[in-house]
């Protein structure tokens, strides 16, 4: 029996899903992001335990109290640092794991305050830090649900410690550890509200990114490269959206077919980067002629569709695309090649009642092609009468 082909044996890549190396690249900042929020909390334990030894020195706390705050700060970084590495913390629903991290910190540090209260106070203050690193990232009601956990242990460790629960200031060197532990809590709050500026200010050019680059999809996706003015899609839409909203007799509306006259010619004889510029400048020198509720877009090659908004009859259509056709006649084409000339025929209909978008635009190619055949360089309006089936184009009509 034959193998399948190698078609019929790989799966497809879902589409939907970002690329393998961006999930990688993603995965990568968080868990550096992860770590460097590690360090910080290891950090505030280090502080921590430090000022208590200074309490242990000053004899104010045992080195019993202090060696089982460390070790349980210790045991709580190791913990959370295994997480990261094994990738657990990746597979988690928050790849931070704010909320076990708050409640396991503030467990130890209420532990603290119940079994050390001569210096409770001062520990209970952390509980503030260990709220503000986590509002960073928990949601408004996640926080709500922390800080109402949160109070219900801090009534019962004030309850279970009664006046034991107190702020050493006994002697001149407690209230001088007690006033550095104030002022360390103070300096951490404000590398804390300096790191949520920071996350504040990615997350805001993140956004301006995401937006430079959707507007970047957008142009992409309804600009034509060359010129600029819309595609082919996106100017169709347009007619489509203006006569969806104007389809009343008493709001008319218009379309105007323009096609550079002898386009071939002038991309033969002066080359096709001549050609680019002229189709720029061609839709430059349109846009400057339009009006405000005007829409312009190139239409496919050398031909462009404009958008005649409020015209109310055809002689009110003609005069602004003869305006248009005269002004591409008097642009100095000379600058752009020596002995270069560029005219344009129009070919002009104005909206019936009943009409479609096709309907329309076929009236005013039919009208572009005889005024392509009755010499160029001129405007005609479509026949609302007639209806004639659009004519094969000879190789002249380029």
């Amino acid at each position: 029996m034959e193998n399948p082909p190698a078609s019929t044996t790989t799966l497809a890549r879902d589409d939907s899903l970002p690329p393998p190396k961006e999930v990688e690249a993603r995965r990568s900042r968080t868990r550096s992001r992860r770590r460097g929020i590690l360090r910080l909390v290891a950090l505030s334990f280090a502080i921590d335990t430090v000022l208590l030894t200074l309490f242990w020195a000053v004899g104010s706390v045992s080195a019993a109290a202090v060696a089982a705050y460390g070790f349980a700060g210790v045991s709580s970084c190791a913990l959370f640092l295994a997480l990261d590495a094994t990738g657990a913390s990746d597979r988690a629903g928050d790849p931070y794991l704010t909320v076990p991290g708050m409640l396991l910190n503030s467990a130890i540090v209420l532990a603290a305050a119940i079994l050390i209260p001569q210096v409770g106070v001062l520990l209970i203050m952390v509980l503030f830090l260990i709220l503000a690193f986590g509002a960073l990232r928990l949601s408004w009601h996640g926080a709500a649900g922390i800080l109402a956990v949160l109070s219900v242990s801090v009534l019962a460790a004030v309850g279970l410690s009664g006046p034991a629960l107190s702020l050493p200031l006994t002697s001149g060197a407690e209230r001088v550890i007690s006033g550095l532990w104030i002022v360390l809590v103070m300096g951490r709050c404000m590398v804390l509200g300096l790191y949520g500026a920071r996350i504040r200010h990615e997350l805001n050019q993140r956004n301006r990114d995401l937006k430079d680059t959707n507007a970047e999809v957008h142009r992409l996706a309804t600009r034509d490269d060359l010129t600029g003015l819309l595609n082919r899609r996106s100017i169709l839409q347009c007619v489509r959206d203006e006569m969806a909203r104007h389809d009343r007799p008493d709001v008319p509306l218009g379309v105007a077919l323009l096609d550079l006259d002898h386009f071939k010619t002038i991309n033969d004889t002066h080359g096709h980067p001549t050609g680019d510029e002229v189709l720029r400048q061609f839709g430059l020198v349109v846009a400057r002629e339009m009006r405000v509720s005007d829409r312009l877009g190139r239409f496919g090659g050398e031909e462009f569709l404009l958008l005649l908004n409020g015209v109310r009859s055809g002689a009110d259509a003609v005069q602004v695309a003869e305006r248009m056709r005269s002004a591409i006649a008097r642009h100095p084409w000379g600058r752009v090649a020596p002995g270069l000339a560029v005219t344009a025929s129009v070919g002009v209909a104005v909206a019936q009642p009943g009409d479609g978008v096709e309907t329309l635009i076929a009236r005013a190619d039919q009208a572009l092609y005889d005024a392509k055949h009755q010499g160029r360089n001129q405007t005609r309006l479509g026949d609302v009468t007639g209806q004639r089936e659009e004519l094969p184009r000879g190789p002249d009509a380029a």
